[in-house]
């Protein structure tokens, strides 16, 4: 205690203050206060509001106070005690939820065909089981604006827009189906989270439970291929080893494009009803778009390559990044009228990204050279990506595809990387 009180006066006195300078009720004021700073988790006396208002009239008190909160934050810097997530058992401790319901928060900028480019937050209510798939409903300024089914059993997707009273369907192979449900699946991001190298980032109090964090900054973390950049943040209540938050932001098209979501995840394990899991489509909302994809294979990625050449009168996405190349299209039919057939064909050049982001996740090697490449570069290479320990696959400007070997890469790129 004798420490902290000369703690205290040298703080003053580097301040040109002496506590023996002060009035008798100062002091008295001053030893109270102190006292309260250097006795750990004690309930406050109920005359502290009295005791304030005599102490805070003089400069030098206030100067005091000011001292005092720097020994508080001295003293209460191990609020949290000696507890610390033990991260090698969050996964295990992920694995056995079988419900969850979390709420989202999204925002996002400079997309084109999001209010026009102009910043957007969007609410959201995601509920998930196991068992009959997962729905996520969202909303703008309490409305919403979607609500969105992904079902195990059907193996489909369903988007439903109630302003628009309109929906689509989309329906997948069994293989398929899995492989996009994993990257929707929040419990499997948080496995693939952990599976990268992170940065221990503190301690944090959200929604009043005590956190620690971690952070990944390496793109690749994204199981979508959505982002240029990107930083993930998971929040992980330091007494269970569960997951608390999760935070992410990103940016596409060379910065033009911002995103940020966070998912506050809100209950674990309790009762969900198995009619949430059931899409409510009135009668007279229309079908806008339908499309059954049964791989995501190089077959597909060449065809939504050419229909993004189609839309944009002979270009390729400039980057693979999702985001990047949705929002060239956009910029490209900004102002004319958006049917079902742009729609599917926006829906093979996400698979066409998403197609690339697998390469990049199988240690593929991939290349893309979108910025340079054209249709009438019918010899250079568009994308590639590794087969074999001196192969290559080759997809060329004409949207043609062969094997090479190493050297022949070698020499097919030299003039794309000057």
């Amino acid at each position: 205690m004798d420490n902290n009180k000369k703690l205290f006066e040298e703080l003053l006195k580097a301040d040109g203050i002496s506590p023996a300078g002060a009035s008798e009720s100062e002091r008295i004021a001053f030893a109270k206060i102190l006292d309260q700073q250097l006795k750990p988790k004690q309930s406050h006396p109920a005359s502290r509001p009295n005791v304030w208002r005599v102490f805070m009239k003089s400069k030098i008190t206030k100067l005091a106070v000011a001292a005092a909160i720097i020994i508080a934050t001295f003293i209460g810097i191990n609020q949290f005690g000696d507890s610390s997530v033990v991260w090698a058992d969050v996964v295990q401790k992920v694995e056995q939820i079988r419900t969850a319901v979390c709420r989202t928060k999204d925002t996002v900028s400079g997309l084109v065909y999001v209010n026009s480019g102009a910043a957007q937050e969007t609410q959201g209510i995601t509920y998930y089981s196991s068992e009959y798939g997962m729905r996520m409903d969202k909303s703008i300024s309490k409305n919403l604006v979607m609500a969105e089914y992904w079902l195990p059993i059907e193996r489909t997707i369903v988007s439903i827009n109630p302003a628009a009273k309109t929906y689509q369907r989309l329906s997948l192979s069994e293989d398929e189906f899995r492989r996009r449900f994993y990257k929707r699946d929040w419990k499997e991001f948080i496995k693939h989270v952990m599976s990268f190298e992170y940065t221990k980032i503190g301690y944090n109090k959200i929604n009043g439970v005590e956190v620690e964090g971690v952070e990944v900054t390496n793109p690749r973390v994204m199981l979508e291929n959505l982002f240029e950049n990107v930083v993930v943040r998971l929040w992980v209540d330091i007494r269970t080893n569960l997951p608390v938050r999760i935070e992410m932001e990103g940016t596409a098209d060379n910065g033009a494009v911002q995103c940020s979501q966070t998912i506050d995840i809100l209950e674990l394990d309790g009762d969900i009803d198995p009619n949430k899991f059931v899409p409510d489509i009135p009668a007279n909302y229309k079908l806008m778009a339908q499309a059954e994809i049964d791989d995501k294979d190089e077959g597909l990625a060449i065809q939504g390559l050419r229909a993004f050449a189609e839309i944009t009168n002979g270009r390729y996405p400039s980057s693979m990044a999702m985001l990047t190349a949705v929002n060239e299209i956009w910029k490209e039919r900004s102002g004319k009228k958006t049917g079902k057939e742009e729609l599917e064909k926006g829906i093979t050049i996400q698979s066409t990204c998403e197609f690339y982001g697998e390469l990049e996740r199988d240690n593929k090697t991939p290349a893309y050279y979108g910025k340079k490449v054209t249709p009438r570069d019918v010899n250079s290479v568009l994308m590639r990506w590794k087969v074999s320990d001196n192969q290559y696959r080759v997809i060329y400007g004409n949207l043609t595809a062969e094997n090479v070997s190493s050297r022949q890469l070698t020499e097919l790129e030299t003039s794309l990387r000057k």
